[in-house]
């Protein structure tokens, strides 16, 4: 009932933020059910900043299981992103790393992205630390989202053939369907799939040097 009374309060004109946080609804959440809360959150800008104010006090939680801590870490840097505010996502994620060739696979591709937006550049040595880490990868369990983020590293360090190889296995592993979400690494949001489809449509433009976009999370901050 609360997630269905939130989803409609965020998709209306009338949520209010600090309200919504601060409700005692909310409030009453364990911090394990505020992280299920996340991939509703992340599908529009209102969603996101509610994310964010969700989120930070919970990083002063004490005695929190190591798993839900990095969690909580992980929403947070990926919310940060949807807005467009890459150094606070960088931030979050060197907070619990010492530096790149210390983080998982995905922190390293988030913190390459939040470069990019940082710096308005592709430093092609960080993509190239997640193509690195990407080769000591099992294969299985990997969705759209996956090689999605493997075609942007691929191009970013001039693999333009295995980029675009990528982008055909994203398609691929939607398996056809046209309803549902994924998320994607350009506008880091939760999306529907033909907006997902779109983003692959436009990365693909990139990797074939016919259009010289930044990821639409770059232009999102207000």
């Amino acid at each position: 009932m609360l997630r269905e009374a939130l989803y409609r309060i965020i998709r209306s004109d009338a949520a209010c933020e600090k309200e919504i946080v601060e409700s005692p609804a909310i409030h009453a959440l364990s911090p394990q059910n505020k992280i299920a809360l996340t991939s509703m959150l992340q599908r529009s800008r209102t969603g996101m900043r509610i994310g964010v104010n969700l989120f930070i006090p919970l990083l002063q939680v004490e005695d929190l299981p190591e798993s839900q801590s990095n969690r909580i870490r992980n929403n947070l840097s990926l919310l940060y992103m949807g807005l467009g505010r890459c150094q606070n996502g960088a931030d979050i994620i060197l907070n619990a790393n010492q530096n790149i060739n210390d983080m998982n696979i995905q922190d390293a591709f988030n913190y390459a992205m939040a470069k990019w937006g940082i710096k308005n550049k592709v430093e092609s040595e960080d993509f190239q630390r997640v193509v690195e880490l990407d080769q000591s990868e099992p294969d299985e369990n990997k969705g759209p989202n996956y090689f999605q983020c493997m075609a942007i590293a691929h191009w970013a360090i001039g693999n333009k053939k295995t980029a675009t190889s990528h982008i055909k296995q994203a398609r691929q592993a939607l398996d056809d369907r046209m309803i549902g979400s994924e998320f994607s690494c350009w506008s880091y949001k939760l999306v529907s799939i033909p907006k997902f489809l779109n983003d692959l449509d436009v990365i693909e433009k990139l990797i074939g040097g016919r259009v010289s976009d930044t990821p639409a999370f770059v232009s999102s901050e207000a």
